[in-house]
């Protein structure tokens, strides 16, 4: 098949060939099946053979880091002590507040509570439960796998119409051998799970799953979440120390007593800002690709650099649908670039 450039043979006798060793058989020359087909000029059959090696031999490396997935209860840990922290930290003060005493005596300072605390305290522990409850969704949830094999025609044998389509196309990035299919616009094969994912964005270690179609939405709304509880725990705190009852201030011993008697609030501060640097520039990252409808799979191979995004539908409706529809979505933008036909796949 190599060698008379039957490209459709081939294909069928690649997809049947899981393993590394059938796909590098050698002739009785010694030369491979690409090698044969590149001799007689057929490119394009030597390009899936080679893809379809590549994709066994990283397959097999990559299953190696499903051992990532035990970071999803790291990051579990890491908020819920974090919280911890906070609450832990906010126990020892006491606030001034302004009373007026009775009669024409001036406004004194006394002890007491305060309301913007409290109510910083509520919007941060809401805000952590709800981000921890979107990364079990997100964790857990179908990402968007495609099955294996294909959707069949109605005959129920070979191909469906819209791929054969894309064969004679020519765009082979779109063919899985892996998964034997041919991929939907915008899908990748993920070769950590080993699965084509619809709208493929990348494989997170922290959530131990893809992020695709099933559950981007979950995940870019829990960094959301995630982000504002860190800063707005980060403020309260900042506050708790400037309005503390008992700080030394203007006596050269502010520092002392906070290292003495508010060591928490420290350590929180320091943990709280090392983790949302992390946080608000991953959060920037995947919210600048939900408003310009560009996966991170794509942005990083660049696939819309020459010919512009065809998905793209401005800003507002971009992030109106992600967050309404759940999906960037795979059609074409009615006012969009029409120059680049589909983005090339991995």
């Amino acid at each position: 098949a190599a060698v008379k450039g039957n490209f459709e043979t081939a294909r069928q006798v690649l997809l049947a060939m899981p393993s590394e060793a059938g796909l590098s058989l050698q002739d009785k020359g010694g030369k491979t099946a690409a090698e044969l087909a590149r001799e007689g000029g057929h490119q394009h059959i030597a390009h899936f053979i080679d893809k379809q090696r590549n994709s066994v031999r990283d397959a097999k490396r990559r299953r190696r880091c499903k051992g990532m997935e035990a970071m999803a209860p790291v990051l579990w840990v890491f908020i819920t002590g974090l919280l911890t922290l906070f609450l832990y930290a906010l126990r020892n003060f006491r606030y001034a507040t302004v009373v007026a005493p009775p009669g024409d005596l001036p406004l004194e300072r006394v002890p007491g509570g305060s309301l913007v605390v409290t109510f910083g305290v509520l919007v941060v522990f809401t805000t952590c439960a709800s981000g921890l409850a979107l990364l079990y969704h997100a964790s857990t949830t179908d990402p968007g796998f495609i099955p294996m094999g294909g959707v069949k025609s109605k005959g129920g044998r070979g191909l469906a119409p819209e791929d054969i389509a894309v064969l004679h196309s020519g765009d082979w990035q779109r063919v899985c051998p892996t998964c034997k299919i041919i991929k939907p616009s915008r899908a990748k094969h993920d070769g950590v799970s080993n699965r084509c994912v619809r709208e493929f964005d990348h494989n997170c270690p922290w959530i131990g799953a893809p992020v695709g179609k099933g559950n981007h939405r979950s995940f870019v709304t829990f960094l959301l979440l995630e982000a504002t509880a860190m800063i707005v725990s980060l403020l309260t705190a900042i506050y708790a120390v400037c309005n503390d009852f008992d700080m030394p201030w203007g006596s050269g011993r502010a520092m002392h007593h906070m290292m003495l008697h508010h060591s928490s609030v420290v350590a929180f501060f320091v943990v709280d800002a090392f983790g949302l640097i992390s946080v608000l520039a991953l959060t920037c990252y995947q919210m600048n690709g939900v408003a310009r409808n560009v996966l991170t799979a794509e942005d990083m191979r660049h696939h819309f650099a020459a010919g512009g995004n065809p998905y793209d539908r401005g800003s507002y409706q971009n992030i109106r649908r992600f967050f309404s529809k759940g999906s960037h979505g795979a059609e074409h933008a009615p006012d969009g670039p029409k120059t680049c036909d589909h983005p090339r796949s991995g």
